[in-house]
C-alpha cells in the first residue's frame, strides 16, 4: 500500500491524469498514525512503559540520515544547474517546519517542496509520544483526548473555510491537517482497548467489503477533482481519512483475497520498502525532466523519470537507510527489530 501511495505522488508530480498526490499523502498520514501508535502500545504492553529516548532515537535514525543526504544533494544539484536556491524554504525543510513555511508564505517550487508532509509527520512524532507517556496512568483517557483533538481540528478547519482563510494554510498547517494522522492514532487505541474491535470485525467481515470501500474512495476522489475546496472538500478530508483507515483494516484482515493478494508479491513488498526513498528523491528527476527534458516525447520522458527515481531510491535505501536501520535495531536492543520492516 505504501508503494502505491508513493508512486501515486510521483505520477501526480509528473502530470499523469491518474496521479493522486493529495490523496496519497492523506493515506500516508493515516497509516503513520496507526502504525506508530500500535508500536507504542505494543512497547507499553511488553515493558510496562515506553522509552521516549528510545523512540526519538529510532525515529531519528529512520528519518534523518536519508533526508539530510537528500537535502545536501539537492543544494549541489541546484548549484550545478545554476538554479536559484530558495534558502528560506530550504532551511525550513532542514528544520522540518516547511509545512508552516508553505502555510504562511505559500508553496515554493523547489526540490524540497514535497517535504512539508515530512515536517508535519515529524511534528506529530515529537508531540504524540510525549502525550502518550503523560497519559500512561490514565490510559482510558487517551482515546477521549485524541478524539477531542480530532473534533477540534475539524472545527478549526471549518472556521478557516467560513472566514475565507488561506487555502495554503488549511492544506499545510499542523492545526488543520494533523487530524488525518490522528484518525489512525485513535483507531489503534480503540482497537487495542477493545472498544472498537466489534466495529473493526464488522467492517472486515467479508473481503468483498474492500470493493465497497474502494468504490467510495473513487467517488470521493471524483468529488475532489471538482475543486469544491471550501465546501465538500473540507468534509472530504474527514471522509477520506476514515475510508483510508477502513481500507487498511480490511486489507490487513483479508490479505489473501484475490483483489489485494498482489500487494504481497515480492516486487510490491520491495517497492514498499523503498517508499520513503521514492517519495524523498522523486522531486529531483521530476524537476530535471520538467525543465531539461521538455523536448522529449512525454512517454519517453516518463520512462526516464521512473528509471531515475528507481535508481536514486535504491541507492538511498541500500547505502543510507539500511545502515541506519541496522544501527537503530542495535540501539533498540531487538525489541523493535520488526520496526525496520514496518515503520
Amino acid at each position: 500500500m505504501r508503494a502505491i501511495a508513493a508512486w501515486s505522488v510521483v505520477a501526480y508530480h509528473m502530470g499523469c491524469p491518474l496521479g493522486l498526490g493529495s490523496q496519497a499523502v492523506e493515506f500516508f498520514f493515516v497509516l503513520s498514525g496507526f502504525l506508530i501508535t500500535w508500536l507504542l502500545l505494543k512497547e507499553e504492553d511488553l515493558n510496562g512503559r515506553i522509552s521516549l529516548r528510545g523512540f526519538f532515537v529510532r525515529r531519528s535514525l529512520r528519518i534523518f540520515p536519508p533526508f539530510y543526504v537528500y537535502w545536501l544533494v539537492s543544494i549541489v544539484a541546484m548549484l550545478v544547474a545554476s538554479w536559484p536556491i530558495p534558502w528560506g524554504v530550504m532551511w525550513a525543510a532542514f528544520f522540518y517546519v516547511s509545512n508552516w513555511y508553505h502555510a504562511i508564505y505559500g508553496p515554493v517550487s523547489s526540490p524540497v517542496s514535497h517535504c512539508w508532509s515530512l515536517g508535519l509527520e515529524e511534528q506529530y512524532y515529537l508531540l504524540w509520544p510525549l502525550a502518550f507517556a503523560a497519559l500512561a496512568t490514565r490510559k482510558q483517557f487517551r482515546i477521549w483526548s485524541v478524539g477531542a483533538v480530532i473534533l477540534l481540528i475539524w472545527l478549526r478547519r471549518a472556521e478557516c473555510f467560513s472566514h475565507e482563510g488561506s487555502d495554503d494554510y488549511v492544506y499545510h498547517a499542523l492545526d488543520t491537517r494533523v487530524d488525518q494522522v490522528l484518525v489512525g492514532t485513535w483507531t489503534a487505541i480503540a482497537i487495542h482497548q477493545g472498544g472498537l474491535r466489534w466495529l473493526a470485525r464488522w467492517l472486515a467481515s467479508s473481503p468483498w467489503l474492500i470493493a465497497i470501500t474502494l468504490t467510495l474512495l473513487v467517488l470521493q476522489f471524483q468529488q475532489d477533482d471538482r475543486g469544491d475546496w471550501r465546501g465538500l472538500r473540507g468534509l472530504g478530508f474527514v471522509a477520506e481519512s476514515v475510508l483510508f483507515m477502513v481500507l487498511i483494516l480490511q486489507v490487513l484482515c483479508h490479505s489473501r483475497f484475490w483483489l489485494v493478494r498482489w500487494l504481497d508479491w515480492r516486487l510490491m513488498v520491495h517497492l514498499g520498502a523503498l517508499s520513503y526513498s521514492t517519495y524523498l528523491w522523486h522531486q529531483l528527476p521530476v524537476g530535471a525532466a520538467r525543465y531539461r527534458l521538455i523536448h522529449l516525447d512525454p512517454t519517453v520522458r516518463a520512462i526516464v523519470v521512473v528509471i531515475a527515481v528507481l535508481v536514486l531510491a535504491h541507492l538511498s535505501y541500500y547505502f543510507v537507510e539500511r545502515p541506519s536501520l541496522r544501527l537503530k535495531n542495535r540501539i533498540s536492543g531487538g525489541s523493535h527489530r520488526h520496526e525496520a520492516k514496518t515503520a
